[in-house]
């Protein structure tokens, strides 16, 4: 703010006058706004990582396929639960011996096979099946894991240590499927416990 001086002569007296003057931006007066007269900016960034990330699960420790009758295989089930977001998808895999008592055992199925009532079998598969009657299709929203060859066919059952059984070729959603077990013995088949423990690893390195 400047302040004005002016003198005026009256009647030989000399009167001065001092009145403030105010200077306002035009803008301002016809917008009633505060223009800024110095602005600054600065940018900020935001970064995160999502890590490979695969979920496994089995849904039980142990299967009990009771005694084995001869006329009618035996059978049991578990649930399996497969999820990951590689790149690269995941193949799931099974390790282990066929079922034995002592120095006996029950002949695995090295190729996918009918199930043979009086013979020695032991095999799995993970779909659906009528004789028995047990199993069923994987499920979830797609993309999903698929089965491998061998273990894809209904009433027909595998088992060969070291075989995958279920992959994909990228990320995929929760998978759930079943995993179906049958033997078949003999008459003669020698009197005992049978039993096996399996090993499946699920790795997102695709085979």
């Amino acid at each position: 703010m400047k302040n004005h001086v002016k003198s005026f002569l009256v009647f030989g007296v000399l009167l001065v006058s001092i009145f403030p003057s105010y200077h306002v931006q035009a803008s301002n007066i016809l917008t009633g706004t505060i223009i800024p007269r110095v602005t600054k900016s600065s940018t900020i960034s935001i970064a995160g990582k999502i890590e490979e990330m695969l979920t496994f699960n089995l849904g039980s420790s142990f299967v009990l396929l009771n005694t084995f009758p001869i006329n009618f295989p035996g059978a049991g089930s578990h649930k399996i639960t497969a999820l990951t977001n590689s790149s690269t998808g995941m193949v799931v895999a099974y390790t282990g011996n066929t079922l034995t008592s002592g120095t006996n055992s029950v002949t695995g199925l090295a190729t996918a096979s009918d199930g043979a009532i009086n013979a020695r079998q032991f095999g799995l598969n993970l779909v659906s099946n009528a004789t028995p009657a047990i199993g069923g299709s994987c499920s979830g929203t797609n993309p999903i894991a698929s089965i491998d060859p061998g273990y894809d066919i209904t009433g027909k059952f595998k088992f060969n240590s070291g075989d995958t059984i279920l992959r994909s070729p990228g990320p995929i959603n929760t998978t759930i499927c079943t995993v179906s077990y049958i033997t078949n013995i003999i008459d003669t088949t020698p009197v005992g416990d049978y039993s096996t423990v399996l090993t499946f690893v699920a790795s997102s390195t695709t085979i």
